[in-house]
């Protein structure tokens, strides 16, 4: 019973697959016959009967004229037939015959120059949204329509694609008389208006392949338009597509004799394409750097339906009003320029193609250059990927990818991330890789795990961001990234206020681990950030990382010290603010005890650190490494001593010194021999200009030596081979 009741359902199912496509056929089949009464409803060509003695004066003089010269001219063309190239026949709506000739005669020209028949429905003529389409018009106004809005298509091929627009270059309505409507089929179809008569119907009716002579009895009942695609001299007639149905006539055409009801000399039209008309599907019919090119209508889309990439040297601009969708799994690789900048109130979209599945960005590599500004980038593995370069990234919305942007391998460029709305991405907002940009006045909100995350020599400049909803935590710092929360300016000291608003977040508020040292604040210069409402720790600080933290916003005052944590770290929160420097009108989270006591440090007395950080603060750069270098040569096994030596490799980053390698290689290398720690530190801080220079293998080999050296600290043994397999895979 069960099979039996599985191949009932499998029938039934064919029955209703067969009745919907019958159903879908039967709606363009028409009839054989109309009545007259019927054919003065589908005739929407405006023809001024009073004027029809004028036209057949003109038409009769005409084919005289043809007749006479006939013999010198039959065989000097070749008649061809255009029928190949038309769309399936279809039935028209009320009066719109003059919107189904023109769009037949814009379709088939564009599948001529295509190359082979693409369509089987044709133009969607019911987007054609010309006034009164339904009630009279003639097939110019339509390609006016055409040429100056474009039209989405259901072409075979490319069926699927909304918003995929074509268009035409250009029409010629001037053509009158035989030869000259023979000589524009040479290129193409003809779209042409006629008289129509009372015996129009019923001829074909009868006579479905005959060619139509009007009876002299014949009544006027008005104009009709058809699209005429090739011709037969030795018959002496014109074959044309109507859109009575395919059940009318011969399959839908019908051939109409040279000289009859005005075909010659009222209404004829032809077209020119190129390839800028063929809809923006990248790279089938055009190139990406044409599609962006060539022109857009309103709501138009490109489809990019597979990798595509702008070379070195190229530049290509996206029109403000430019929409691009990516098939699965495809992405936009730039190694020349890209340009794309929307308007406030339009952005440009980057988007998947359909409602499932992932592409995989737009990805900037070296070399390359470019902005991304009021767009919106969704749906993508990475929403823009930027490796040893950087793109003015402003103004833009970014939500639905895995991670909305990914920078690697940068220092402090004058590009920025700033101004952008970067949430509900399922991974991270914004991952950094040895990437240190200015990241400011941007809204980083409910990404699944991080708000900022910055990884490997990371220490970006952030100002102004509202950081809130993850569950992770809002900002991520891993070996040696020392984000400063604080506006960046040229000095690389004397910072201003952060004005950072690091709220609500399920997780911890900011996460410092593996020798990364923050810095918020210090008295007098930075703070004036907003830590508080974060579910976990406020600031938590893991293994060799000193945090400044002063003159911030913790929640409370005095601040409570549960709400930090550090393990063989240090973090300084004195001369916290008494209020909120960056409120807002949603109210904070209650907080309750966290259960695991604080291991802050907080040192007020001015050692000999303290007063090379000072003058590090103060941009006295040089003074500052002579002081650290001295603790060092003073202390070689002390512990502190690999803290100052990532303090002098941070002033000679924010002073542009140059020769941070040398002195890792010449002046360290034989204190560092009586030192693990210091010896650990500054092999994993050369590491960082090895991969600068792109020497990746001497990088890898250096992070296994470390991981078999110090095997015995897990700590450093762990982000070793981490740190080796991660550079190995990515480089």
């Amino acid at each position: 019973m069960r099979k039996l009741s599985k191949t009932f359902m499998i029938v039934i199912g064919f029955i209703v697959l067969f009745s919907e496509q019958f159903l879908a056929q039967q709606n363009n089949r028409g009839k054989s016959f109309y009545t007259n009464e019927e054919v003065i409803k589908m005739c929407g060509v405006p023809m001024d009967s009073s004027k029809i003695p004028i036209l057949e004066a003109k038409q009769d003089s005409m084919y005289k004229d043809y007749k006479s010269k006939k013999g010198r001219l039959q065989k000097t063309l070749t008649a061809p037939n255009w029928k190949w190239a038309m769309s399936d026949v279809q039935f028209q709506e009320g009066g719109s015959c003059w919107v189904h000739a023109a769009t037949g005669v814009a379709e088939g020209q564009l599948q001529i120059l295509y190359g082979s028949r693409i369509g089987y429905n044709g133009i969607n003529m019911n987007e054609l949204e010309v006034p009164g389409a339904l009630y009279g018009g003639s097939p110019y106004v339509a390609l006016n329509y055409i040429q100056s809005n474009k039209i989405s298509s259901e072409v075979g091929a490319y069926p699927n694609y909304q918003n995929a627009k074509w268009t035409i270059l250009t029409h010629n309505d001037t053509i009158e008389g035989i030869t000259e409507i023979k000589n524009a089929l040479t290129n193409g179809p003809v779209s042409t208006s006629i008289g129509m008569y009372s015996d129009f119907s019923l001829f074909f009716q009868n006579q479905p392949t005959a060619v139509y002579h009007k009876d002299s009895n014949a009544t006027f009942l008005g104009g009709h338009s058809l699209v005429i695609v090739s011709y037969d001299d030795a018959g002496e007639y014109w074959l044309c597509k109507n859109s009575w149905g395919f059940g009318w006539a011969d399959s839908g055409y019908c051939r109409i004799g040279y000289g009859e009801v005005f075909i010659e000399v009222y209404e004829n039209s032809s077209v020119t394409v190129n390839q800028d008309c063929y809809a923006k599907l990248v790279p089938d019919l055009q190139s990406f750097s044409n599609a962006m090119n060539s022109s857009w209508a309103s709501n138009e889309w490109a489809y990019v339906l597979s990798n595509t990439t702008i070379n070195s040297g190229v530049s290509v601009t996206v029109p403000s009003n430019g929409d691009i969708v990516f098939a699965n799994n495809t992405s936009l690789t730039v190694n020349g320029t890209l340009t794309a900048t929307g308007t406030s109130p339009n952005h440009i979209m980057f988007d998947r193609s359909g409602t499932s599945g992932t592409w995989n960005g737009i990805v900037f590599n070296s070399g390359s250059s470019g902005s991304i500004e009021y767009c919106d980038i969704s749906h993508a593995t990475t929403g823009i990927t930027s490796s040893y370069t950087l793109p003015m990234i402003r103004y833009n919305t970014i939500t639905n990818n895995a991670t909305g942007i990914y920078v690697s391998n940068v220092g402090t460029p004058s590009n920025e991330i700033s101004y952008n709305t970067i949430q509900s991405n399922t991974y991270q907002g914004i991952s950094l890789y040895y990437a240190s940009p200015k990241i400011y006045s941007n809204t980083i909100s409910g990404n699944a795990y991080y708000g900022i995350s910055c990884r490997y020599y990371s220490s970006p400049y952030l100002y102004g961001n509202t950081i809130t909803g993850h569950p992770s935590s809002a900002l991520s710092c891993y070996y040696y990234s020392s984000a400063k929360l604080v506006p960046w300016n040229a000095y690389g000291y004397y910072w201003g206020r952060g004005n950072n608003k690091i709220k609500n977040n399920t997780g911890t508020g900011i996460t410092a681990s593996y020798w990364s040292n923050l810095f918020l604040g210090s008295s007098p210069y930075g703070g004036y950030n907003s830590i508080c409402n974060n579910t976990g720790y406020e600031l938590s600080a893991y293994y060799g990382c000193t945090v400044t933290a002063q003159l911030n916003w913790w929640g409370a005052y005095p601040p409570n010290s549960s709400e930090f944590y550090a393990y063989q770290s240090t973090i300084d929160y004195t001369n916290a603010l008494q209020t909120d420097p960056n409120p807002d009108p949603e109210q904070g989270m209650v907080r309750g005890p966290n259960g695991i006591s604080n291991s802050s440090t907080i040192n007020s007395a001015k050692s000999d650190l303290d007063k090379a950080y000072g003058l590090q603060s103060e941009g006295k750069f040089d003074e500052a490494i002579a002081v650290y270098d001295s603790y060092i040569n003073a202390n070689p096994t002390d512990s502190k001593s690999a803290y100052a030596l990532i303090r002098i490799d941070e002033c000679y980053k924010l002073s542009g010194k140059e020769g941070a390698a040398t002195y890792l290689d010449n002046t360290i290398k034989t204190k560092a021999n009586k030192n693990n720690e210091l010896n650990a530190v500054s092999l994993e801080l050369k590491n960082q200009y090895l991969i600068q220079d792109k020497r990746f293998e001497e990088a890898v080999n250096n992070l296994n030596k470390l991981a078999e050296t110090y095997n015995t600290n897990k700590e450093v043994e762990k982000h070793s081979l981490f740190n080796a397999g991660y550079v190995y895979l990515k480089y």
